[in-house]
């Protein structure tokens, strides 16, 4: 899908990543904000490094109104340090 395509349907394709300190739930945390909304991801994957957890969630139509909504909630999580996103390519995943 162009990003013509993606500006007419109201849906962009988002790659979500969440820096925080590692607890018990916190994954179950993190994935709240999407199931809340009914969203679905592509993909997600895990990973510590020392005493940070690195969490990346791909989602390839999210309406664009549900991006800052989800980013706000991700960033009221406690122990998170940082929420960034990043655009993709469809064929990223």
């Amino acid at each position: 899908m162009s990003s013509a395509e993606q500006c007419q349907s109201g849906h962009e394709s988002v790659c979500f990543t969440v820096l925080a300190d590692p607890s018990v739930g916190l994954l179950a945390r993190v994935i709240q904000p999407f199931a809340r909304r009914a969203l679905e991801p592509d993909s997600f994957s895990a990973q510590r490094h020392d005493t940070v957890v690195r969490v990346d969630i791909a989602i390839q139509r999210i309406p664009f109104e549900m991006v800052h909504l989800v980013v706000g909630n991700l960033h009221q999580i406690v122990g998170v340090h940082s929420v960034a996103t990043a655009k993709m390519d469809m064929g990223m995943l």
